[in-house]
């Protein structure tokens, strides 16, 4: 249940124009009721991804305040201060302030910049669900087995998933975040525009949970295996019967990076070629395992018991227009990145690049045809240690490749 409302309106002149303020209120109310399908469910013991952890049954009231106030200050000038207040019946309150400023020095020129605190409550489900069986990610080595039976590579103890215990934390706190940004627009004629932004995130108190994946990452350094061997719950005979995995306010995390957006367009004899091109490149990726832990770098590295982030990415494209008939060709990339090898040592993941094309027809009254082909050199991705940062799906990286080969799609639209 929902309900939310808003009025705005002008205030006064200012040399730019109108100051205008928007105030608004939002209340809800949310609950889960999750009942288990079967009675092992219930009772908390499935294993894996599958299936509905023991029933959940929680809510909570959420209200919240806002206001924006916009001042053109003058004709090329314009700040715009917003707030909004947040109330969580189980976890409390937060004030999330926000200011933008926009600034046209000339006709080509636009300067912007803007900075903020953000906020983000735990779920329900973060706070109440009980404790439910799943998995590690990945193979993993378990040093705390008997030695013989590591040293006959037993399949309890080496290159295992280790089922693991999700245990929901009622004590969380909510995340925070303080971010800006500042950059520039220029558009030196009406068919070519080239934008740069940069940005800065820090966020605190990350809401997730220390993994086994994360703990046994580094089969050479077992200083965080020691220091939460009290997590692994082990059988008579020594091996591990489930470690847990409790959510808890992580530490810190530090990004930055910039954007950068650029676009031409040509007139063709009968149709219009349009170039374009979207990156980032992040100069920053620090986090925090643990409350407690030392700031570590996953810049283009996978070290640290997490995933690597690589520095740049860019989606850059060719479109041709001509009456109902467009054409796109498109190119990904990705930049690569050093892994640390489950096993020990390190290896380099290359750069991947993806060829895309598709062609649109909008001749029809109502309805859009397309009809495209991704990944057209049938290129596989790159072979990675890591069971694709997170999934099931062993030897490649699924937030930045895909192990599909090249595929054709087509897309009807129909509109009334």
């Amino acid at each position: 249940m929902q309900l939310d409302g808003r009025v705005s309106r002008d205030l006064f002149t200012m040399a730019g124009g109108n100051a205008a303020v928007a105030v608004g209120a939002d209340l809800r109310r949310e609950e889960i009721d999750d009942n288990a399908v079967n009675a092992d469910y219930g009772a908390g013991l499935n294993i894996g991804g599958e299936g509905t952890v023991p029933h959940t049954n929680a809510s909570r009231n959420v209200g919240a305040l806002f206001a924006e106030l916009s001042l053109p200050v003058i004709r090329n000038l314009e700040i715009t201060g917003a707030a909004r207040w947040d109330h969580y019946s189980d976890v409390g309150s937060k004030l999330s302030p926000q200011i933008r400023v926009r600034f046209n020095p000339a006709r080509e020129w636009l300067l912007r910049a803007s900075a903020g605190k953000g906020f983000r409550a735990p779920s329900l489900w973060d706070l109440n669900s009980p404790p439910a069986f799943g998995n590690s990610a990945n193979a993993l080595t378990d040093p705390g087995c008997p030695p013989q039976l590591i040293a006959d590579e037993d399949a309890r103890c080496v290159d295992t998933q280790l089922n693991v215990r999700n245990i929901a934390s009622p004590g969380l706190k909510p995340e925070t975040s303080t971010q800006w940004s500042a950059g520039f627009v220029f558009e030196p004629t009406t068919t070519s525009s080239f934008a740069v932004d940069y940005w800065n995130i820090e966020k605190k108190d990350t809401i997730g949970s220390i993994t086994a994946d994360a703990i046994l990452a580094n089969p050479n350094d077992l200083t965080l295996y020691n220091q939460f061997i009290d997590r692994f719950h082990r059988s008579a005979i020594g091996t591990t019967l489930f470690v847990d995995q409790p959510l808890e306010n992580l530490g810190d995390l530090k990004t930055a990076g910039w954007d950068v957006d650029a676009r031409v367009r040509f007139l063709l004899t009968g149709g219009r070629l349009t170039l374009s091109f979207q990156g980032t490149y992040v100069t920053k990726y620090e986090q925090q395992l643990g409350a407690g832990f030392p700031v570590a770098s996953y810049l283009g590295n996978s070290f640290n018991g997490g995933n690597a982030y690589p520095r740049w990415q860019h989606v850059a494209a060719i479109d041709y227009e001509r009456g109902p008939w467009l054409g796109t060709i498109e190119q990904t990339y990705t930049n690569g990145w050093t892994e640390a090898f489950l096993a020990g040592g390190t290896h380099e993941i290359p750069s991947t690049s993806r060829i895309n094309l598709a062609a649109t027809y909008s001749g029809f009254r109502h309805l859009k045809l397309k009809l495209g082909v991704r990944n057209v050199l049938d290129d596989l991705p790159p072979y990675t240690d890591v069971s694709s940062n997170g999934s099931h799906a062993a030897g490649w990286a699924n937030a930045v490749a895909d192990p599909r080969g090249r595929f054709w799609y087509t897309v009807v639209t129909c509109t009334f």
